[in-house]
């Protein structure tokens, strides 16, 4: 008896509609074809501008680091090598006595 309801009511509401006209399908399929089209769009054009300000990040990037890189090579200064130490003016002569036992 249940299933008979349900059955009953599907059949009455689609005996209720009515057939679209041409102009009215080719409204629909225009305006979802539209909406599609649309999300597209807003897709590119987000892909758009987050390629673009990659590119900019990268190029300003290079820039910062070419300006920090001659600021730094400014900065250094060179630093002299250390000067050699004088050799003594005499040499010793080296021990040649035997070693004794300390005890």
């Amino acid at each position: 008896m249940k299933y008979l309801l349900y059955i009953s009511a599907i059949i009455l509401l689609c005996s209720c509609t009515r057939e679209a006209t041409p102009e009215e399908v080719d409204a629909f399929i225009q305006y979802h074809v539209d909406q599609k089209l649309q999300k597209i769009r807003v897709a590119k054009d987000k892909d758009c501008r987050r390629k673009i300000l990659e590119d900019a990040q990268a190029h300003i990037d290079s820039i910062i680091i070419e300006e920090l890189e001659i600021d730094l090579l400014d900065s250094i200064v060179e630093v002299e090598r250390p000067f050699r130490a004088e050799r003594p003016a005499y040499i010793r002569d080296r021990d040649t006595s035997k070693v004794r036992p300390l005890f």
